[in-house]
């Protein structure tokens, strides 16, 4: 009987974090230009509607995008966490 109750409570608590939610990712936005000059913009909140954990993490995540215009040379660095 104890086998049973603790399989079921394992499955409900498994489900329960399986689920689907609405989540929320911030990220923080830095560019540096090829002088080695940083600007940093406000905070930003992405809103992710019905999704995963582990789905969440992947969207929201430190990405890294290196642009290059002309001789110009633009990193952009954006530090995600999942709220």
């Amino acid at each position: 009987m104890k086998k049973i109750v603790i399989v079921t409570i394992l499955i409900a608590g498994a489900t329960f974090v399986a689920c689907k939610k609405d989540r929320t990712c911030e990220c923080t936005e830095t560019k540096t230009n090829a002088a080695g000059v940083s600007t940093t913009d406000p905070v930003v909140t992405y809103e992710i509607k019905e999704i995963k954990g582990g789905e969440a993490k992947t969207w929201c995540q430190k990405s890294t995008e290196v642009v290059t215009t002309g001789t110009a040379v633009t990193t952009t660095v954006n530090d995600c966490k999942l709220k």
